[in-house]
């Protein structure tokens, strides 16, 4: 069992530890699509090279399952004298099938970009961090779900037949958690045709291990925003270390106060306490753990609402209309308040620490039988760590 380097001043450390599908809805003929297809969608960003291209550019994030590129912006305003501002990271379309996030993070980078120079709270903004941006994360998953609707997973085959894994299930903080059956989903993470299916393992995925790679290539990023549609909701790490903790809520209350049209919820959290001794539900291998637990980067997820409605096809695919009020009463500002909180986020430094600790089991043995070290004993420079596991056979409860 092998131990890898751990990240101090909010430090973290990573071991190489670690159903059935929802009936589909039918669908309703007079719920408009919002209008961004994936050409759309490049044909929009596209713009921002031309119109912008003194501080706009367009790289590869890599390649989906189908071999389709993933596009990122960066955004950077900065001299090529000045290359010490943080990095902030703002990613949307992760499930095809939520319709808002790409939509709605689009119109928002138009918005900063066209208001650049003229509006001083969107240029100190701006001036302050490099700012990247991901409009269309699941490529693959997007065009298919243009002519098969309701699509929220990748397109890899599946041993069963199946397609698709949910690429926020896929990565290694709290990965494994189909151990229990999820009451909400009707199903567990290692169904492989269930909608949240987690994978064959850990970034099992080329488009997560992209995002984890991007991440750790680019050590001044501080701040990451998911966004997801349509459950009105403000999330971050439970359990963050108390500082970390406070940082993270200042913001979102923030961000609350910021909208127009009721306050989205936010994340019940317990900081700097360890989660529970207990199977995990289908809310794991999350994007946003990720970046907080294993790259120290303060990480959020944003579910923008939908006044019509918020569950089913009425909440993945609202009208255009009723996406842009939301926007304008919930979101631009809530989002505004985030960047302008991102650079204010302390950068996490490699840190040294090993964990030393003996396996158990956490219930009889039988086949899933969920093994974890608990508690191990963190030796070395650490403020905080993290174990994760990599192995379908075991789960690691012990995650601070």
């Amino acid at each position: 069992m092998s131990i890898t380097p751990c990240f101090i001043s909010g430090c973290l450390i990573y071991a190489a530890l670690q159903g059935g599908v929802l009936p589909q809805e039918p669908v309703n003929p007079a719920v408009a699509r919002v209008m961004l297809t994936q050409s759309e969608i490049e044909r929009r960003t596209n713009l921002w090279l031309t119109k912008y291209r003194r501080f706009v550019q367009k790289t590869t994030l890599g390649k989906t399952r189908e071999g389709r590129p993933i596009h990122v912006f960066k955004i950077d305003t900065h001299s090529p004298k000045n290359r010490e501002h943080k990095e902030t990271v703002l990613l949307a379309g992760i499930h095809p099938r939520e319709q808002q996030p790409s939509q709605n993070l689009i119109r928002f980078i138009d918005e900063l970009l066209s208001r650049y120079g003229t509006d001083t709270q969107v240029t100190d903004t701006l001036d302050r961090q490099v700012l990247w941006v991901i409009p269309s994360f699941n490529v693959d998953g997007k065009i298919h779900d243009e002519t098969e609707r309701d699509w929220r997973k990748n397109r890899v085959p599946n041993d069963d037949g199946s397609f698709g894994v949910d690429l926020n299930r896929n990565f290694a903080v709290r990965w494994g958690g189909g151990r229990l059956f999820d009451t909400t989903w009707k199903t567990t993470t290692t169904v492989p045709s269930s909608n949240i299916y987690e994978g064959s393992s850990p970034l099992s995925e080329p488009e997560t291990k992209a995002l984890a790679g991007f991440f750790e290539a680019h050590p001044r990023i501080v701040a990451f925003l998911d966004i997801h549609s349509p459950l009105r909701e403000i999330l971050f790490p439970p359990y963050a270390t108390l500082t970390d903790g406070e940082r993270m809520l200042e913001t979102a209350v923030a961000m609350q106060k910021a909208q127009q049209n009721g306050p989205y919820k936010i994340t019940k959290a317990a900081f700097g306490s360890e989660p529970p001794e207990d199977e995990r539900s289908g809310n794991s291998g999350l994007t946003y753990h990720h970046a907080y637990y294993l790259r120290g980067i303060f990480g959020f997820n944003f579910e923008i609402s939908n006044p019509e409605r918020t569950t089913g096809l009425s909440g993945r695919y609202p009208s255009i209309e009723s996406a842009d009020v939301e926007y304008e009463k919930n979101v631009r500002d809530a989002w505004l308040v985030w960047l302008d909180h991102a650079p204010t986020f302390p950068l996490m430094t490699l840190g040294n620490a090993r964990a030393r600790g003996e396996a158990r089991t956490l219930k009889p043995a039988r086949a899933g039988t969920v093994f974890g070290w608990l508690p191990p004993e963190i030796l070395g420079d650490v403020e905080w760590a993290i174990l994760t596991s990599d192995d379908p056979r075991i789960q690691c409860v012990s995650e601070i």
